[in-house]
């Protein structure tokens, strides 16, 4: 399953912030990046990262995919976040 997190701008919008399990395992220090690459590559062909996408609009979420930056503005406010902070917070 694809890893997300979710997270509120203090203006309210709600994010939900896909990080790939590489990053994620950078990020942490735990895991095999090169191992987590390949769950990684796995759950983009089986359409994970287009579920979380699909879920994130469902729950009214702004969906933030850190393979294109780790900063982000909110859309509604124009914010930016850094996701890894945000991650590292949660995680």
């Amino acid at each position: 399953m694809a890893l997300t997190l979710v997270e509120r701008c203090s203006c309210g919008n709600v994010f939900q912030i896909y990080v790939t399990k590489r990053r994620a395992a950078i990020l942490s220090g735990r895991g095999d990046p090169e191992e987590a690459w390949h769950v990684d590559m796995r759950e983009e062909a089986a359409g994970e990262i287009e579920s979380a996408k699909d879920v994130a609009k469902s729950i009214g979420a702004e969906f933030v995919d850190t393979r294109e930056g780790q900063q982000f503005p909110c859309g509604k406010c124009g914010t930016i976040h850094d996701s890894f902070e945000l991650f590292k917070r949660g995680g």
